[in-house]
């Protein structure tokens, strides 16, 4: 905006200089906004990629825990014998192996095998809820060259102290739960091994189910044995909410205990849709 042509030599030349200086700075800061506009796309780039991902990892998860929530509904039987008082309401079996190899699970039965299971009585309106644990463990057993044992594998495996007697259970927090134990066996595996079996129940309240779909926590029991190490139970929401489910198909007047299913599949499946 300067006519150059009105200003004195001294003029026109502090002009030009001036006019170079402003021009430098002018494309400092503009190289410096292209900079920090760079920078910027990069970091709103990397944030769209993140929460994308994580989009894609929370719709997994979802579509993971409808898929078990719907196994453990149409897995969950309702056994009726007109022979006893009540309906037996069982759950899928569930199992954890230390070893993971292929082999190892074609070849052993799982370490730890668990289920739910609930016994209604229509004439009293009495419901019991049970997690039904399956222990497992080989051991060697003295035989003789022909493989027969040399003393009662039961009895070895007493004065071994192999038996859990699991004796003690508790929820987070120390709430203590009634166990008791089923049975123990034993079978020949191959040579000098040997599989024994012990089998125990664990009570448990509704409270302990419902807080547990509501929460979407898994609930978790911890089991205390008299020789070995404790054991940790676990129960998934998405397991308990489709075995919830079921049981209210028993009887009309157990239909609310489809509620807290109904609401885990209404809040999954519009996070899905979000």
């Amino acid at each position: 905006q300067v006519e150059q042509n009105t200003l004195e030599k001294a003029e026109r030349k502090a002009f030009k200089k001036a006019y170079k200086k402003a021009k430098r700075n002018w494309a400092k800061a503009e190289k410096l906004r292209k900079k920090a506009e760079k920078k910027r796309l990069r970091v709103e780039a990397k944030r769209q990629k993140a929460e994308k991902k994580a989009r894609q990892k929370r719709e997994k998860l979802l579509s993971k825990r409808l898929k078990d929530f719907n196994r453990s509904y149409t897995k969950t039987k309702i056994i009726v014998d007109e022979y006893e008082s009540h309906i037996w309401i069982k759950g899928p079996r569930t199992s954890w192996q230390a070893n993971s190899s292929l082999k190892f699970l074609l070849s052993r039965p799982p370490a730890t095998e668990t289920y739910m299971r609930a016994f209604y009585r229509p004439d009293a309106e009495d419901l019991i809820f049970q997690i039904y644990v399956a222990k497992h463990f080989s051991e060697k057993v003295p035989v003789t060259p022909e493989g027969d044992p040399l003393v009662s594998p039961m009895q070895h495996a007493v004065y071994e102290r192999w038996w859990g007697d699991y004796h003690k259970a508790a929820l987070r927090g120390g709430i203590g739960r009634k166990i008791i134990a089923v049975d123990k066996d034993v079978s020949h595996s191959a040579g000098s091994y040997f599989d024994f079996y012990e089998d125990f129940v664990v009570y448990l309240e509704s409270e302990d189910l419902f807080e547990a779909i509501h929460g979407g926590e898994d609930l978790g029991v911890k089991v205390s044995s008299r020789s070995r190490s404790s054991i940790i139970l676990t129960l998934t929401p998405d397991y308990i909410a489709g075995f919830l489910k079921k049981l209210s198909e028993t009887d009309s007047r157990l239909a609310h205990y489809a509620e807290p299913a109904q609401h885990f599949i209404a809040q999954a499946s519009q996070e899905l849709g979000e």
